[in-house]
């Protein structure tokens, strides 16, 4: 009796094991199979197959929050009959996906996770950094085997081409095709951003971050140089010398093309840096712009009269100390009342590649901006400040603004005359750059071209703080997820110079650090921290001559 029902507890394990290895077998088989991707320009197609579809209760197709995020989140739900599916797909985003399959009989079975790549040629090189290479080649490169072009080395390359997921992006491939016209045909690569960004995009020591001990700049650019593009002119037909490449980039970015561009004149001739921070290691870009040779390289330069560090007019006047030619070697705009904001670049983000191309002629006409540049007194701040710009300065600027035919929006500088019609009232220098010498409002004439216009500058009135007292933070919302923070707010209303700083610290102990700030009328913020999981956060709405109008904790 003891070894039959031994036997008989035997043959009953090994039946139940038998139907969890079939059970097992079945649930797989109804997974999705045969996955295919039909990449288009603007979605893409995900298809498969799934057997016993009678079985399954649902799919839900889960997609993650950015390229190389572990985090997920539900994309949408599908009725258990559907054998594909379209999923909004930028052109050069590019996302992870799985599927979760819910049987009728509770089971929950996850298929591995597969890439969605919108319609594009691209490369991942094989450099320990992982960077990924987007390319646009031109509509005609395979009718013309014979032809060679250009090429425009784009950073964040895979945050500027249409839209990644959000409004926040440059779009540089539409406005490529919108400017068809007036450009000759280019190869565009994007050169997508590292995981380390801000380290790598930074040459220099940036004093203000103490926590970049290891800036990664100089590397970043000999991979640049030295990979990038020996492997796009084999793989391409490319016009091989420096006078056929392009290096752009906006931020630290631009901070890095220029430094690319100072290094590397035999690879470069032309480079483009949008609101670069020339500010770090205390100005050591500026020092070697001084320091180095005139070549026969383009600049293209832009900064907006809002960002909090304003350094486009160091860098002009650096050039121009060693031989460049204003107007001809380089050119400079400062966007009155731009921000350090994609919204601002995508209005000029064009016009370095139309000068690049032609240069800049007459033919057109300049009106005259009147600027307030104002010192931002951020804490902690130990990197130099030119005497302008310190905190509590106000800096008076006649701009003049010339457009031409094509389009180009530069700023005149030296190549505009300025005299001062009521010279007891006030001075003003080659640039631009007004004083008042009493509290009255003084006439200048400005000239270029044989065209003369007068305007009349007022004197900066100080307003009392209390003028601010009414602004106040309506809402304020938050989300922090994975070290990432998104702000939103709202305010009952504003004025030109409120912008909402954030800081951040992570044990009770510790002071608050400074993490970054946005112009209030973009009532948005997001950035990544440093920190693992709790946050205590203080937001400041500052207001005109740096008084904190408002602070908020967040804990």
């Amino acid at each position: 009796m003891k070894y039959i029902f031994m036997i008989f507890l035997l043959s009953t394990m090994i039946a139940c094991t038998s139907l969890e290895k079939d059970k097992s077998k079945t649930q797989i088989k109804y997974m999705p199979t045969q996955i295919t991707i039909e990449s288009g320009d603007k979605f893409s197609r995900i298809k498969w197959n799934l057997q016993n579809k009678n079985n399954i209760e649902k799919i839900e197709l889960f997609r993650n929050l950015e390229y190389a995020s572990n985090k997920y989140y539900k994309l949408k739900e599908l009725p258990f009959d559907y054998d594909f599916t379209d999923v909004q797909q930028p052109t050069f985003a590019k996302l992870k996906y799985y599927f979760k399959i819910t049987y009728k009989d509770g089971i929950q079975k996850k298929s591995d996770t597969f890439d969605v790549i919108g319609k594009h040629n691209s490369v991942i090189l094989d450099n320990g950094l992982g960077i990924e290479l987007e390319v646009i080649l031109p509509k005609n490169y395979n009718t013309n085997k014979e032809k060679k072009y250009p090429v425009v080395y784009l950073l964040d390359g895979m945050d500027n081409f249409e839209l990644n997921m959000s409004e926040d992006e440059l779009m540089f491939d539409e406005m490529i095709e919108l400017n068809k016209d007036k450009l000759s045909d280019m190869i565009v690569i994007g050169i997508e951003s590292p995981v380390d960004r801000y380290r790598r995009f930074l040459p220099y020591k940036d004093v203000k971050n103490a926590g970049v001990a290891n800036p990664g700049g100089v590397e970043y650019s000999k991979f640049i140089a030295e990979k990038v593009i020996p492997y796009v002119d084999k793989k391409y037909r490319t016009i091989k010398r420096a006078d056929g490449r392009t290096i752009y980039v906006v931020s630290h970015g631009g901070l890095l093309s220029n430094y690319i561009g100072e290094t590397y004149p035999k690879l470069f001739k032309n480079s483009a840096s949008l609101s670069p921070a020339f500010y770090v290691g205390d100005f050591a870009e500026i020092e070697k712009i001084k320091n180095n040779k005139k070549t026969d390289k383009k600049v293209y330069i832009f900064t907006g009269t809002n960002e909090w560090q304003m350094n486009g007019r160091m860098a002009v006047k650096a050039y121009e100390n060693i031989g460049y030619k204003y107007g001809k070697d380089i050119i400079y705009y400062e966007g009155n009342d731009e921000y350090h904001h994609v919204d601002s670049w995508r209005k000029i983000e064009m016009d370095p590649l139309l000068f690049f191309e032609n240069g800049t002629d007459d033919n057109g006409e300049f009106r005259i901006e009147i600027e307030r540049i104002y010192g931002f007194g951020v804490e902690p701040r130990p990197y130099g400040t030119p005497e302008s710009y310190k905190p509590g300065r106000v800096t008076t600027i006649i701009n003049p603004v010339f457009t031409t035919k094509r389009g180009i929006q530069y700023s005149l500088m030296d190549l505009a005359k300025y005299e001062v019609i009521d010279k007891e009232n006030g001075k003003i220098n080659k640039y631009g750059e007004f004083k008042f010498l009493n509290n009255l409002p003084c006439r200048v004439k400005v000239t270029y071209s044989n065209v003369e216009k007068i305007v009349e500058v007022l004197p900066y009135k100080k307003t009392k703080i209390i003028k601010n007292t009414s602004i106040k933070i309506d809402s304020l919302n938050w989300n922090i997820n994975n070290g990432k923070i998104i702000l939103n707010w709202k305010l009952n209303r504003y004025e030109s110079s409120n912008r909402i700083e954030v800081w951040a610290k992570q044990r009770e102990k510790d002071k608050f650090k400074y993490i970054g700030y946005q112009p209030a009328y973009l009532e948005k913020f997001d950035t990544k921290l440093d920190f693992d999981k709790k946050y205590e956060l203080k937001i400041r709405l500052i207001g005109e001559n740096e008084k904190v109008i408002e602070e908020k904790i967040i804990k």
